[in-house]
């Protein structure tokens, strides 16, 4: 069950696009502001989760441009990918279930015969 989900081909995929994105948005704030990367990668996070802090002012419209589009591509990239792993996780579950309850009736299995077997029997 678990090593089925971590292991799913789209689910490395989902995690690389999410770091991508946190990546190339530290990226962008490094060259447009002139951070450090790890205080743009800090900076990245915090618009990406919509948090918002406010200890940090942006120094320019490009800046502020970059930002709107960051968040808002963010979130949608986030709440997708979200989703996803609900998805994921919930279908694994109803997997797993179903083959517990298959194990579970294979195992007390209930025969039930007919008129005519009953008489061959006896």
């Amino acid at each position: 069950f678990f090593w089925h989900f971590l292991l799913s081909s789209t689910l490395v995929v989902w995690s690389l696009i999410i770091a991508t994105y946190f990546f190339l948005g530290a990226f962008v704030y490094k060259e447009i502001n002139g951070w450090s990367y790890s205080f743009s990668l800090y900076y990245a996070s915090q618009v990406a989760w919509c948090v918002g802090f406010g200890a940090v002012e942006e120094g320019s419209d490009a800046s502020r441009w970059w930002t709107i589009f960051y968040n808002f591509s963010g979130a949608s990239l986030i709440g997708a990918a979200i989703v996803y792993f609900l998805q994921l996780t919930l279908d694994s579950q109803e997997t797993w279930k179903q083959e517990e309850l298959a194990y579970a009736m294979n195992r007390h299995a209930i025969i039930e015969l007919d008129d005519d077997e009953k008489k061959r029997i006896n």
